[in-house]
């Protein structure tokens, strides 16, 4: 068998001919072969054992109210802004008590902007739990992104348009995620199978006819257990998407070819049955002089101009009036902080300020 060395510098490496070298870059090979030397990574070390990833916290599962309050939170504002949410999670190692601490956020349907925070004197923070809208709950590439340094327990709710929510929950740890069984860690949790809602789609047909099976998620607790404390949706704003990148040619309506508006962030906005904006700027859309190269906005004569803009505006948010809404000092009485933190105000909580 061939030597296994850790380079942990307290010694010289051996010179044996063929030998496995863990330095801090990863697995390495060191081999001689006739003429050839050489040190040079691999992804293995092919004669050790097999080890599987796991990961577990030492927490109590999440009491069965206080995750149907959450889920009421999303619901909610999915009702009223069709965007996804967010709570951060805070645990007392001593009381063995989870906090759920709102912060301030601004929600769009694909995304979530919130502010983050320190420890407090006693709760730890310990994860979060995010909502997907009226998608399916999974990890999205901008979830791992965000939770790649965020160790903790990571739970995504989706399908909140559905009589049952979807659930995804995981452990990251070190940039790793690691899947766990949300019985593990959600209290008083049932999965049930049941039958996706018909789709006004134009597949709605072909589906109603073959329903999908799903399975989806409910917390078994009394009506009054799921009621959100009633400032929660004051740290809610609705993201309004500034445009600010400028049109560069390609189409846009009563032009060639596309069948979706691209947004600022770079997302595409489905659904709307005429041709495309490739990039969104004031010039553009205040029909500037610079924007084509014949020195001619496309916008003075496209048939469509006047109803793209309360698409943007009224159904994914835009604002083109130039105006800067006033910020209201709404929040609540802060009724759901640890009693550590004593009698605050919580417009300094929403400010960041403790």
């Amino acid at each position: 068998m061939f030597k296994v060395f850790i380079h942990d510098g307290t010694e010289e490496v051996p010179n044996d001919d063929i030998m496995y070298i863990l330095a801090k870059e990863g697995p390495f090979i060191k081999k001689k072969l006739g003429l050839i030397s050489c040190v040079v990574p691999v992804d293995k070390i092919s004669i050790l054992q097999s080890v599987e990833s796991w990961a577990e916290m030492d927490i109590e599962k999440i009491p069965g109210p206080e995750f149907a309050k959450i889920i009421s939170f999303f619901k909610e504002v999915y009702n009223e802004l069709k965007s996804e949410a967010i709570v951060l999670l805070y645990y007392h190692e001593k009381k063995k008590k989870f906090w759920l601490r709102v912060p301030p956020q601004e929600v769009s349907w694909g995304g979530v902007d919130y502010q983050n925070f320190d420890n407090s004197d006693h709760y730890t923070y310990v994860g979060t739990v995010h909502s997907h809208a009226s998608m399916n709950a999974f990890h999205s590439g901008t979830d791992k992104h965000d939770e790649e340094h965020s160790d903790g327990l990571h739970i995504t709710i989706g399908d909140l348009d559905e009589q049952y929510v979807s659930l995804a929950i995981s452990i990251v740890v070190n940039g790793k995620r690691v899947t766990v069984n949300p019985h593990d860690y959600i209290d008083q949790l049932i999965s049930i199978e049941y039958e996706e809602k018909p789709t006004t789609a134009w597949w709605g047909s072909w589906a109603t006819k073959n329903p999908k099976k799903k399975i989806g998620w409910m917390i078994d607790v009394p009506e009054e257990d799921k009621q959100i404390p009633s400032f929660w949706m004051d740290f809610v704003e609705k993201k309004v998407w500034k445009p600010t990148t400028k049109f560069v040619g390609g189409a846009c309506a009563g032009r060639s070819g596309g069948s979706v508006i691209h947004s600022p962030s770079g997302s595409f906005v489905k659904g709307y049955p005429i041709h495309y904006l490739y990039g969104v700027s004031e010039m553009f859309l205040g029909g500037g002089s610079n924007i084509l190269d014949d020195g001619e906005s496309p916008c003075e004569t496209c048939p469509y101009f006047d109803d793209l803009l309360i698409k943007l505006e009224e159904d994914y948010g835009f604002d083109f009036s130039g105006e800067e809404e006033e910020d209201e000092d709404t929040v609540g009485d802060g009724d759901d902080l640890p009693p550590e933190l004593g009698d605050v105000n919580p417009k300094f909580v929403k400010e960041g300020k403790i």
